[in-house]
């Protein structure tokens, strides 16, 4: 890192992680030297321009933690069904993989393994506790981005109501 007078006040450059960060701080050396063991201390917290870096967090141990802040923050049964998903489901698949290497063919790539044995149904419905996991892993800045953006739900065919036909109507009100 330097600091340095250029044109009547001082200056920073230095390089953090491979990007160079050049600035004009001020009037005073003091200042830009402050500046400077600023940026240090942050490039060693893993933050940098404001922005903190990915956590290493392996997913089953995101999950638990997810799960601990979804038991005080959601209802009873949409915990439960949280539960079953992430702990039956969706911890077995990424099991040892990071949330931050999580990518979107990855999801994909889940969406094939769960489409041989469920309803498509049921598979947006387990997507939508992956996604709830991931805005929630981006708010508590875990990850930077979001691997479910551009990926899509699965359609599927919507039964139809049950009506009952005149004949079948008939047939009710006589018993």
């Amino acid at each position: 890192m330097a600091v340095f007078l250029k044109n009547e006040a001082w200056w920073i450059d230095t390089y953090i992680k491979g990007k160079r960060i050049r600035r004009k701080i001020g009037p005073d050396k003091e200042t830009a030297e402050l500046v400077e063991k600023d940026l240090k201390v942050k490039a060693a917290k893993g933050e940098h321009l404001g922005i903190m870096e990915e956590r290493k967090i392996r997913f089953e141990d995101f999950a638990r933690e997810y799960l601990e802040w979804s038991q005080a923050n959601k209802a009873e049964g949409t915990y439960k069904v949280d539960q079953h998903i992430i702990n039956r489901r969706l911890t077995p698949f990424f099991h040892g993989q990071y949330l931050a290497s999580i990518k979107p063919k990855a999801v994909e790539d889940y969406k094939t393994h769960r489409f041989s044995t469920i309803q498509p149904r049921a598979i947006n419905r387990e997507l939508a506790a992956l996604r709830s996991i991931f805005t929630r892993a981006i708010e508590w800045q875990y990850v930077k981005a979001h691997p479910m953006a551009n990926v899509k739900e699965l359609k599927f065919q919507k039964r139809p109501p049950a009506f009952l036909t005149p004949d079948q109507l008939d047939q009710l009100l006589e018993v």
